[in-house]
């Protein structure tokens, strides 16, 4: 029986909810209520459960205490239509998720031999050895229609309890999206009949969130909505800020050009803070990309960011064929001695100064003959501050083809020496976007950026 076939009278069931089909994502394991591990699951089974067009009417985290899931787990499926559950399905006397399963459904415990045999193969195949609790993740409920687990060893499995489905899968993140896409996603949308709305996203930076909400106040003026539902929304990832558009409804497609017209409106109003235009692309892609277009290639000379510039770019694929390399001079005597930094320079004005930045920028183009070089010096905190240069003080330089091509001087009152450190790997690479996407552009960094505390 397969699980789609197993799924199609669960809205005529008795128990299901008469109205809307209703989703909840189930958590369990008191290593996230002692907040030793952050909830990542949920966060991401909501985005995708809203994709589809079922977004999740609530997040419930359970103990490991067996009585604790089982109650969650029937309290859950008597109001929802399906229930993701996340975690306890290892081989541990505390993962306990398949037994309070069996006992919300009223089922017992049975060995799953295929599985049995895949887990040992699995062992087998990186040379482990199996032990006997590694069985236990075979044990799966009667009637449970198994999901197949290709890169862990803990199967998932869907039952009924009620008019619920419930979809159970490894906590494992990795293993929990392979394991959603694979074999939960299309039995959900075709089943529960979700309506999937049209998202768009615009992804700046150099503005803060309540900067782009003013901007985009008014957006929907003079364009017709054509009887769908528009929202707008903002998510916040240092030191990105994401807009969202989210469209429902319409008739013939109406939706999709709503939610195209929403986007380019946004990308306008937003202009030169703008780096992406959909969900997939990264701050580092579209830089790597940019400068794969114009043929040209970057190189860093890092101090206060100790590597976090090279870091950044070379999480986008393909960064190789543009990024040459990164010089980590934290001391001065490495600013003389690898990048050519004059030691009157470092005497006179400082290692956090416009000179040195300068120098240090001449100095990689140089070293790696790169078209672009970029410098970054600073006071990260959160000592080491003075009146004339606070904590947060960082210089940046840029040095293209025709030279020095600019100077960047900020102040970042963050207060944690992880987000200046992170900001200004974005202000260096962003410096090169901008030479490339907007040359000749007043402030490279967008005139309107202004986090607090910065000059």
């Amino acid at each position: 029986m397969t699980l789609r076939a197993a799924l199609g009278s669960l809205r005529a069931m008795p128990n299901a909810p008469s109205t809307a089909a209703t989703t909840e994502v189930l958590t369990i394991g008191d290593e996230l209520l002692r907040g030793e591990l952050v909830d990542s699951n949920s966060a991401w089974l909501a985005g995708r459960l809203g994709e589809l067009g079922l977004p999740a009417s609530r997040f419930s985290t359970a103990s490991d205490e067996l009585g604790d899931i089982v109650e969650q787990l029937r309290s859950a499926a008597g109001r929802c239509s399906a229930l993701m559950v996340s975690g306890g399905l290892g081989p541990t006397e505390d993962d306990r998720t398949a037994q309070a399963v069996a006992q919300a459904a009223g089922v017992e415990l049975e060995l799953h031999e295929a599985q049995l045999e895949a887990i040992k193969a699995r062992f087998a195949a990186v040379s482990l050895p199996f032990t006997d609790n590694n069985a236990k993740q075979a044990w799966l409920p009667h009637g449970a229609l198994v999901l197949d687990n290709d890169i862990g060893t803990a199967p998932g499995f869907s039952v009924k309890i009620g008019g619920c489905r419930v979809f159970c899968m490894p906590g494992v993140p990795r293993e929990l999206m392979r394991m959603f896409d694979r074999h939960v996603a299309s039995v959900l949308e075709s089943e529960l009949g979700g309506q999937r709305p049209e998202l768009r996203r615009v992804k700046v930076f150099g503005l803060a969130e309540a900067q782009v909400d003013h901007m985009l106040r008014g957006l929907g003026d003079g364009i017709d909505g054509r009887g769908c539902t528009v929202t707008i929304h903002y998510r916040a990832t240092f030191p990105e800020i994401h807009a969202s558009v989210v469209v429902r409804g319409g008739e013939g497609g109406a939706a999709g050009e709503v939610a195209d017209a929403y986007a380019e409106a946004m990308a306008e109003r937003l202009a030169g803070n703008v780096f992406a235009r959909d969900a997939a692309t990264s701050f580092a892609d579209a830089l790597v990309a940019t400068l794969r277009e114009h043929g040209a290639t970057v190189a860093f000379a890092e101090s206060c960011t100790g590597g976090r510039t090279g870091d950044l770019i070379t999480n986008a694929a393909g960064s190789s064929d543009v990024f040459l390399g990164s010089l980590v001079t934290y001391s001065n005597s490495a600013k003389e001695q690898l990048l050519g930094v004059p030691s009157e320079v470092l005497q006179r004005d400082g290692a956090v100064s416009q000179r040195c930045v300068e120098a240090m920028a001449r100095g990689a183009r140089e070293r790696f003959g790169s078209d672009y070089a970029v410098a970054i010096s600073g006071v990260a905190g959160p000592g080491g501050g003075s009146a004339e240069k606070p904590v947060g003080t960082v210089h940046f330089a840029l040095a293209g083809p025709d030279g020095l091509m600019r100077h960047v001087h900020r102040v970042f009152r963050y207060g944690e020496r992880d987000r200046v450190k992170q900001v200004s790997a974005y202000v260096a690479a962003w410096l090169v976007y901008r030479a490339l996407t907007a040359p000749g552009a007043d402030d490279v960094i967008g005139k309107r950026w202004a986090p607090r505390g910065t000059r």
